[in-house]
């Protein structure tokens, strides 16, 4: 496969032409999606238990569980509590969420 030619240079390697053309971009590291808050229930459900026996067992209400499920709260107790029960790690339910800081010239994932 021939290199790609750009009129005023001739031909370039592709790392050249991706800059030359403004496409040349560093790759980001991906984010892994958390697991969906049915996915999670699921794991728990197979483990024969429920979110809401869990809560009842902490002391904490199904409500509160549900949250924390459902990615709208956040207790280390209740996760880690979770991944003792399904076996997944915390790490793979809810994964770290890129937290956004102003620095210098704009804003940083």
């Amino acid at each position: 496969m021939a290199h790609p030619t750009i009129p005023e240079l001739g031909p370039v390697t592709d790392r050249e032409y991706l800059i030359h053309i403004g496409g040349f971009q560093q790759l980001q590291p991906q984010r892994i999606p958390a697991m969906h808050p049915e996915q999670i229930k699921a794991a728990i459900r197979m483990k024969d238990t429920t979110p809401a026996r869990l809560a009842d067992e902490m002391g904490l209400c199904a409500s509160t569980f549900s949250m924390v499920i459902a990615g709208r709260g956040k207790s280390a107790r209740v996760m880690n509590r979770i991944a003792e029960v399904t076996g997944i790690p915390v790490s793979t339910m809810w994964p770290e969420k890129p937290s956004l800081s102003r620095h210098g010239n704009g804003v940083a994932a």
